[in-house]
């Protein structure tokens, strides 16, 4: 569990939300915080229907389960671009153009749907994201060398351990994909 920080970087009064943080680089964070209203943030999420979504939520019914994340982020910040990825097809070219354009980088990795019977099949599935994480993060510095701090961050959806690539500022795992926290998952790295 962790406690909201504020824009100074100092804890608020307010509660903590359910959530830790993997990694958190205090640089890379106020730039999140810090962003000029006419930049826009690239959130990249898992193209799935209902991956991560509790049966019968919002996102359930959604055909993105994450477009209530985006939506959220965006009553923060008003230019969110929310590109779908497809972890097994790795940064393609479409991927790779969008990391070129925007360089505030949001990436979300979430456990597999409750389908995925075998503890083999999970592994394969999170591997497997982990791996488009590292390549979107080994793409993204490619482009934007020399940016200090760099504007990366994964938001992991599950219970599981989650080892986020080193080269990752900000990490932040939440148990829980509902509505209802996602204004907090939106406020946790933008605010």
């Amino acid at each position: 569990m962790f406690t909201l920080p504020s824009a100074d970087g100092e804890p608020p009064d307010e509660p903590s939300i359910e959530g830790r943080r993997l990694a958190w680089d205090r640089d890379s964070a106020m730039a999140f915080r810090e962003l000029a209203d006419d930049e826009a943030v690239l959130l990249l999420t898992p193209a799935a229907t209902a991956a991560c979504a509790p049966r019968g939520s919002p996102q359930d019914k959604a055909a993105d389960p994450f477009q209530p994340l985006g939506e959220a982020m965006s009553t923060i910040h008003g230019r969110i671009r929310h590109v779908p990825y497809l972890y097994w097809m790795g940064v393609t070219d479409i991927i790779y153009k969008w990391l070129d354009r925007i360089p505030t980088v949001v990436i979300v990795v979430c456990e597999p749907p409750a389908g995925v019977k075998t503890q083999q099949e999970v592994a394969k599935v999170m591997d497997r994201q982990r791996q488009f994480v590292h390549d979107a993060v080994s793409s993204y510095n490619y482009i934007n060398q020399g940016t200090e701090p760099a504007s990366i961050a994964v938001i992991y959806f599950g219970t599981q351990r989650y080892l986020p690539p080193e080269e990752i500022p900000i990490c932040l795992q939440f148990c829980n994909y509902e509505t209802v926290k996602l204004s907090s998952v939106a406020r946790s790295l933008l605010k």
